[in-house]
């Protein structure tokens, strides 16, 4: 079966369909470059800048969390984001954007990712000329009171000067039942032991098929289906009218205003003047 773009877009049985497809890539950027992050060597790396807080500081955000499409992004979280663990614990910082404790062992960070998105690796950025073992830790709290471990990972001693550790998590945020949390681990020993910051490694995702189809005329063999079905749930399209989407019916410029306004949620106050 032809499945490529461009065989839609040449198929007059598919013309509508192909249609509503290219303006939805193109309008929310879909495939850009712009929005993918640099994964090259992840997992596993060492990330050691020679000047801190000159990269991956709090400017830095690879694939902005507002660019769209399903290509790898990563998402700069600083030090500054970051909370004591309770309220025995204090910090200080460096004068380099760097922490480090003064009492208690750990920093909590929010996670703040869109529902539905695979978070995929959360890295750790650190000076570390201590004995101690510090280490990064990635925790899900559910609705509850309940919480899950989802990764944790501790770093050899004495690993010298500026460098960075890292755990896979592959978890799917769900924000409307969850909070998400990476934990810097880390402990007293002055300035040997400083932390500057996380980055999230993650990616959106298209919400799997359903078993049963939305509309009458695009059946659950249908190529699209999925992306079709993940517009409807989305509130882009309602279909056509009679329980049908339409799929080879052509597409009109008014119509394809509709698509765009609603997947970009356009919206803005108007002047008043």
């Amino acid at each position: 079966m032809k499945t490529s773009l461009t065989y839609y877009l040449h198929s007059s049985k598919y013309k509508r369909l192909a249609k509503i497809l290219v303006g939805v890539v193109f309008g929310l950027g879909l495939g850009s470059t712009s929005a993918v992050a640099d994964m090259s060597g992840e997992p596993g790396t060492m990330y050691a800048p020679t000047t801190p807080g000159a990269a991956g500081s709090d400017t830095e955000n690879l694939g902005r969390a507002g660019s769209f499409g399903i290509s790898n992004q990563a998402t700069w979280i600083p030090t500054a984001g970051c909370t004591p663990y309770d309220s025995s614990t204090t910090y200080m910082y460096d004068g380099g954007g760097y922490r480090y404790l003064t009492a208690g062992t750990f920093l909590d960070c929010p996670i703040n990712l869109p529902s539905g998105a695979n978070l995929i690796l959360v890295r750790m950025y650190y000076k570390d000329n201590s004995t101690l073992n510090p280490g990064l830790a990635v925790f899900r709290f559910e609705q509850g009171g309940n919480f899950t471990n989802i990764a944790t990972t501790t770093a050899a001693t004495g690993t010298p000067g500026y460098t960075s550790n890292s755990v896979n998590t592959n978890e799917t945020i769900q924000n409307g039942t969850n909070t998400y949390i990476a934990r810097a681990i880390l402990g007293v020993d002055g300035t040997n032991l400083s932390f500057m910051g996380f980055r999230l490694y993650w990616s959106r995702q298209i919400a799997p098929a359903p078993g049963t189809a939305t509309f009458g005329d695009v059946s659950t063999g249908h190529p699209f289906f999925q992306h079709i079905e993940a517009l409807s749930a989305s509130g882009i399209t309602g279909g056509c009218g009679g329980g049908n989407f339409c799929p080879d019916d052509p597409l009109t410029r008014g119509q394809m205003a509709v698509f765009l306004a609603k997947a970009l949620g356009l919206h803005w106050p108007y002047p008043s003047y």
